[in-house]
């Protein structure tokens, strides 16, 4: 079988066995040996095709020969480990590191603590360096880098300091909420403090036998293993003293670094890698000496030139190849005699394939040598006569869905058993099915929190999926980030801004936002830091003046229980004095700002015991106010409406790209449309996950006469009513 990747060489030989059972009933799985060079370059193939079908199509598979170093999530978190000598403890490895159940248990944390664990990383912004000093040992200025031993400070000060006084010493305490909050604190300083103490012990020389003690210690500090995870620990420690007691047998007493030890203990693994013998299943493995064991099927896949026979690569000072005797090993002439045992095996059935066209261009790519002279000798001694062996060759097309599979039932070279690859014109199948194929049956609410109808407009697809479909999507843990970034993320440019019209109101000057924002790691290092400090100060002293002159006014809260229509809306509205409603942001005017403003504010117009009709949004860029509304009420149930119809159905309004329909000063259409659409550089609103599962079924169609629609029934009159303070 002559194919075009490892891939279609597995889905190739999943049809091939289906058919030889099909034809064959007396041969079972088991009867069945596939062997490969290399089996790892075939292993999440195997997987894929072999593990992911169900049902009669399933083959009962095993794979062997496969090193720890692959299977073993548990000794892949212990090497990761011990190459923390070489690391400068990035954020991502550490967390990667706990991560793994056995290390995270053994620290006394479960994984509903991780969650917590990752954010107070993600807050305190822990980028990498275990101290000040170790960032100056790699030539970084102290303080350039958000370090673990700063979070630490961070963290216990927030156990230790009262919720009043959270600035010590120069440090801001990230505060704590309860009791378990500081006991999962113990428990992730104790992990660290483990990691930085290994750290320092792994950049010492050692003896093998001395290497082989200070591992095991390793095994015991990290891990709690789990009873499936036992037999990896037993294997990795098995291997741990071979390599030890192999290199104090060798007379070598010498002390070496850790990366000696642990290039022989990897070694060490692959030679021991698991063989489990055939029981009732198709055994893949390498095609190794000792593995040919005769079989009712032999099937020899990934037979490439180059890859087998395996070259062997010496390095010039090797004096075997300088001065070669007779009887030297040669692994060319081993692999050609293990070919011939191989294929000799095989007592009923013998299967090749290999990689024999390019993915890119199609062309033609030579086979190993030992099969083009298996066909060279078939041809010219066997019954398929003169033609090169082409009657036992098929060439298989580049895609598991060609049409070539399913188009000749009777096709005994083309055929497969994979019916959903068969592509839409031969299978006529339906159209995938719809996710709201009819509105959901809904009603007015009797009932509803006004912090409920401001949710819905923030986003109506995520609160539709949420409320009645039960649909949560889940959350990845983000990569922390750990290189400077060009610039504030969204939430740390909140947090500075925040701090600095805090300090600006309490008439502090702009080193104590300094000192502030440097204790809670939210400025950068340096001159730049400075500058961006400087810039920021300045653009917030307009909004820190408007903010002040209303800051004196006496405020209120006013509990609402209006009835719209059959609805009741009930809630409360904050910042409300005798000349206005005040909303206050830190950024310039966004959707989401004004459209809850928008809301409070005709809840405001429709309550007596208002003292005003008046709504301020006080915003880094302007004031804007919202004047009296007459018919209030109208609007209210306008919105009302487009809440019960959004529970039954996905409602396709979208907030930004509405806000730059209503408020574009060309084409609006143009304007949503480019809000809309992901570039290069931004995410657009089409980012959206929620709107992605909510408007699958509609997706290329967006934004389309509904949105228009819509945005000017809900945003015309807040355009209408909006006017800004320099108008």
């Amino acid at each position: 079988q002559v194919c075009h990747s490892p891939l279609r060489e597995i889905e190739v030989l999943h049809d091939r066995l289906l058919d030889l059972f099909e034809r064959h009933p007396h041969l079972a799985p088991g009867d069945i040996a596939v062997l490969a060079p290399d089996i790892e370059i075939f292993a999440t193939s195997i997987e894929a095709v072999f593990g992911a079908v169900e049902g009669s199509r399933y083959i009962p598979f095993s794979i062997g020969d496969r090193s720890l170093l692959v299977t073993s999530a548990l000794v892949n978190t212990f090497f990761s480990l011990i190459t923390l000598n070489d690391s400068r403890l990035e954020a991502n490895e550490i967390i990667d590191l706990l991560d793994h159940s056995a290390v995270h248990h053994r620290f006394g944390l479960d994984h509903n603590d991780l969650s917590q664990v990752y954010q107070w990383i993600s807050d305190i912004g822990v980028s990498w360096g275990l101290d000040d000093t170790a960032l100056m040992t790699m030539d970084f200025p102290a303080g350039s880098v958000r370090t673990w031993r700063s979070a630490i400070e961070r963290l216990l000060l927030g156990h230790a300091l009262p919720a009043q006084d959270q600035f010590f010493m120069g440090r801001l305490a990230y505060p704590l909420h309860d009791t378990a909050q500081s006991r999962l604190v113990g428990h992730l300083v104790n992990f660290l403090e483990a990691i930085f103490n290994l750290q320092q012990q792994l950049s010492r020389a050692r003896t093998a036998t001395a290497w082989g003690t200070e591992l095991n210690r390793v095994l015991d500090q990290f891990f709690s293993p789990e009873d499936e995870q036992e037999n990896d620990l037993n294997r990795l420690r098995e291997a741990i003293e071979v390599t030890a007691v192999e290199a104090t047998t060798a007379g070598y007493d010498r002390e070496f670094d850790l990366s000696v030890f642990r290039l022989s203990l990897e070694q060490q693994l692959k030679r021991s890698a698991s063989s489990p013998l055939p029981a009732g299943r198709v055994t893949f493995g390498t095609l190794t000496v000792g593995r040919a064991l005769p079989s009712a099927v032999i099937c020899l896949i990934g037979l490439n030139d180059g890859d087998f026979p395996r070259s062997e690569r010496t390095p010039g000072f090797d004096r075997l190849v300088q001065t070669p005797r007779f009887g030297d090993r040669r692994r060319r002439d081993e692999d050609r005699y293990l070919f011939l045992e191989t294929i000799l095996c095989a007592r009923e059935a013998l299967y090749l394939s290999y990689c024999g066209r390019e993915r890119r261009d199609d062309t033609p790519v030579p086979p190993s040598v030992l099969v083009s002279e298996l066909l060279d000798y078939i041809a010219h001694t066997g019954d398929a006569g003169q033609d090169n062996g082409s009657a036992l060759t098929t060439e298989q097309p580049l895609q598991g869905f060609s049409h070539r599979y399913f188009s000749d039932p009777t096709n005994e070279r083309y055929f497969s058993y994979a019916s959903e690859r068969m592509p839409p014109v031969i299978e006529h199948q339906a159209a995938a099915p719809l996710l709201f194929p009819s509105a959901l049956v809904t009603k007015q609410p009797d009932v509803l929190a006004l912090a409920a109808l401001v949710e819905f407009f923030q986003n109506p697809a995520r609160y539709l999926l949420r409320n009645r479909l039960g649909v949560d999507l889940p959350r990845v843990r983000p990569a922390f980030d750990t290189r400077a970034p060009a610039r504030a993320g969204f939430g740390a440019l909140m947090a500075q801004r925040q701090i600095l019209l805090e300090i600006q109101l309490g008439g502090g000057q702009q080193v104590d936002a300094q000192a502030r924002l440097q204790a809670q790691a939210l400025l950068r290092p340096g001159a730049l830091g400075w500058l961006e400090l400087a810039a920021e100060w300045s653009a917030l002293s307009d909004l820190a003046t408007r903010t002040a002159a209303i800051s004196d006014l006496p405020q209120q809260r006013i509990e609402i229980d209006l009835s719209v229509g059959q609805t009741t809306l009930r809630g409360q509205l904050d910042g409300v004095s005798a000349d206005a409603q005040y909303r206050h942001s830190v950024l310039d005017l966004r959707a989401a700002d004004l459209m809850t403003a928008w809301i409070m504010h005709l809840a405001l117009n429709l309550t007596p015991a208002s003292p005003t009709r008046h709504t301020r949004l006080v915003a880094r860029d302007d004031t804007y106010t919202l004047q009296p509304v007459d018919h209030a009420r109208e609007l209210l149930t306008d919105l009302l409406a487009c809440y019960s119809r959004g529970l039954s159905h996905p409602l396709p309004f979208f907030p930004r790209s509405a806000h730059a329909y209503a408020f574009a000063s060309g084409n609006p259409s143009l304007a949503a449309k480019r809000c809309w659409e992901s570039s290069s550089y931004v995410n657009g609103e089409d980012a959206n996950p929620w709107y992605q599962l909510a408007f699958r079924d509609e997706w290329d169609n967006l934004p389309n006469d509904e949105f228009v629609a819509l945005t000017e029934r809900l945003y015309r009159p807040i355009v209408d009513h909006l006017e800004t303070s320099s108008s």
